[in-house]
């Protein structure tokens, strides 16, 4: 979307800016959206939903309620897709945006795999996937379906061309 922190106070920005989610308020959810929300996204733990909520669902048009459910019903069709399968295959092993693409590909028609983007972080000596983005368009929040929100526009850029998928929990 490109959008980010619409309407939000700059307290609450510069709170956001400076990693403190955990001081952002409460985001309001149902408690059968709250549950799904925390097992897709463990960093609600630290607050990662006020963050998205705060940066992002702030210019998405709706409540709180309607964007993550949209966001849960289109982390679910990226879940059910070859992408999930290749990740979970690469775990401990590095993956390359271009994988990435055509594994996206697969799961959702030639040339959408423009809209991925690949973020790492370094961790030592290593170089970690940190984030594989998506862009689009503002979905719809009555039936999203993911291959009709991307927005194809220009391959979406991201900090790296390949990285490790790191194994859950502590080396």
């Amino acid at each position: 979307l490109g959008r980010e922190y619409c309407q939000i106070p700059a307290t609450l920005r510069m709170l956001d800016e400076h990693r403190r989610w955990q001081a952002l308020p409460p985001v309001a959810l149902q408690p059968e959206t709250r549950q799904r929300l925390e097992e897709r996204m463990p960093g609600v733990a630290s607050g990662l939903d006020r963050h998205e909520w705060v940066r992002h669902g702030s210019c998405y048009g709706g409540d709180a309620e309607t964007y993550f459910r949209t966001a849960l019903a289109l982390v679910d069709q990226v879940n059910r897709s070859p992408v999930r399968d290749l990740v979970a295959a690469r775990r401990g092993q590095r993956v390359t945006l271009a994988e990435l693409r055509a594994a996206f590909e697969q799961g959702f028609g030639a040339g959408t795999g423009a809209a991925l983007g690949l973020h790492c972080e370094a961790d030592g000596d290593r170089r970690l996937v940190s984030e594989i983005r998506i862009a689009l368009r503002q979905p719809s929040t009555t039936a999203p379906h993911l291959w009709e929100t991307l927005d194809r526009a220009a391959p979406r850029q991201g900090n790296c061309e390949a990285g490790l998928v790191d194994r859950v929990g502590p080396d």
